[in-house]
């Protein structure tokens, strides 16, 4: 699990868009704010362990258990985030600037839910909390 977590933090960052439509998606809710890490596939990760922040354009992602702090441009549309690497910050980051990533999102007022997939490890739920 914890090369899924790393792989995840790094992917999740990715969050990219070349234009679009708003961050509110109305089959969802608002994506804005922070949002922190609940578990991953049903078992509960560690406080701290991954934080995302979207804003109106950009999402960063902040890893606690490597260090890695990655920022993205992104859009979501119809239920799906797609973003692009636009900073890395740290010695832990295991992407690229310009890297692309695409995933289905499920937004309720306090929830976040991604389903992220990575050849190596496989595919997993992220659920997180509003912070």
């Amino acid at each position: 699990m914890p090369r899924l977590l790393t792989t995840a933090a790094c992917l999740l960052v990715l969050l990219t868009g070349c234009g679009g439509d708003s961050v509110t998606d109305s089959s969802t809710g608002s994506i804005e704010g922070t949002w922190n890490l609940a578990s991953v596939d049903g078992v509960q990760a560690p406080p701290g362990l991954l934080t995302w922040t979207f804003t109106a354009t950009t999402v960063t992602s902040v890893s606690g258990d490597v260090d890695c702090t990655e920022t993205a441009s992104y859009v979501l549309e119809n239920g799906r985030v797609r973003a692009t690497i636009t900073q890395l910050a740290g010695e832990g980051c295991g992407s690229e600037v310009g890297a692309v990533i695409e995933f289905p999102v499920i937004v309720t007022s306090s929830t976040l839910t991604a389903t992220i997939s990575d050849p190596e490890v496989g595919t997993a739920v992220f659920l997180f909390s509003r912070a």
